[in-house]
């Protein structure tokens, strides 16, 4: 065939290379410029860019195009980020602040977020993401702010959140947009070049102007609300109440609590987390708390991290 397409796969992404014979360089850009029209017309939004060399490339040019500037928070990617938008040439007129805050004190310190956001939902989640986004953007003044907070591994993680977890955070106009991502793979440095890959994805949206996919918004007028911050956490189907149930994971001041037990609205059961083991969906199998009404599970009382609807 001609022009022929070669997929090269990266952490993260895909490059496509088009190659075409032909008898001048003229015929050969026209060829290969309607072969790739095949390509944007399957994967849409998916395609970023053409002949860069990088991600970080198109977001400090798309960043310069429309006059805008971004900061970023990081905890697991230790400065990943920031490292990849500063290799970009010319990056000084996008880029003024990066914040490394690994220790739960520095996300405080530096960026502004609640320790009792913290100690509520858990330094590793969407709550703490975004309030880490609006701070970095409060603290430096730009446009757009991306944070990270994770457990990067090969330690850390538990049954709730294993290794490879990450909450992304991106804000602009006041407004913070939080991802979930999961790297199912425990390798340190995969896990955070894929938190830094979704991040500057996140920041190439919110560039161009448009919300990000799969995302949840939180304002920063409402950033200390718990109604508001408790909508971020991901939420559990009921099945996976009832195994914790049939487990006798679930108590009630100490007693078991049977799977068919009555109880009225308002109660909040306790729900005793294991250590962490290896299982199909870690991130998706065990809540903390868990109100129940005529025997229907209506919400989880979240301190640290997931919602049960019924």
């Amino acid at each position: 065939p001609n022009p022929t397409a070669a997929i090269y796969c990266k952490t993260g992404e895909c490059e496509i290379r088009i190659t075409a014979r032909a008898r001048s360089d003229e015929d050969g850009e026209k060829m290969c410029r309607a072969y790739a029209k095949k390509f944007y017309d399957t994967l849409g939004d998916a395609v970023y860019d053409e002949d860069v060399a990088g991600l970080e490339e198109t977001v400090v040019d798309t960043l310069k195009k429309n006059g805008l500037t971004i900061s970023t928070a990081e905890s697991c990617t230790g400065g990943l980020i920031a490292q990849r938008l500063t290799s970009v040439s010319g990056s000084s007129e996008v880029f003024g602040y990066g914040f490394v805050t690994y220790w739960e004190q520095a996300k405080t310190k530096l960026v502004g977020v609640d320790p009792a956001v913290i100690g509520k939902y858990n330094v590793v989640s969407a709550p703490v993401a975004a309030q880490m986004a609006l701070g970095a953007a409060a603290a430096s003044g730009a446009d757009i702010a991306l944070s990270v907070t994770g457990v990067a591994g090969p330690t850390g993680g538990d049954e709730v959140r294993p290794v490879g977890t990450v909450y992304l955070g991106a804000v602009r106009d006041g407004v913070a947009y939080v991802k979930k991502l999961f790297v199912s793979r425990p390798d340190r440095a995969l896990v955070r070049a894929r938190a830094a890959q979704a991040a500057l994805e996140l920041g190439l949206r919110l560039a161009q102007g448009k919300i990000p996919e799969g995302t949840q918004a939180l304002t920063a007028a409402r950033q200390s609300d718990d109604a508001a911050l408790a909508a971020l956490l991901p939420e559990l189907s009921r099945s996976a109440v009832q195994r914790l149930l049939e487990d006798g994971a679930v108590t009630l001041d100490g007693r078991p609590v049977k799977k068919n037990a009555k109880l009225p609205a308002g109660t909040v059961l306790n729900v005793e987390i294991p250590e962490a083991k290896p299982t199909e969906n870690p991130a998706q199998d065990i809540p903390l708390d868990v109100v129940y009404e005529d025997d229907d599970v209506i919400v989880v009382n979240k301190p640290k991290g997931f919602v049960v609807h019924p």
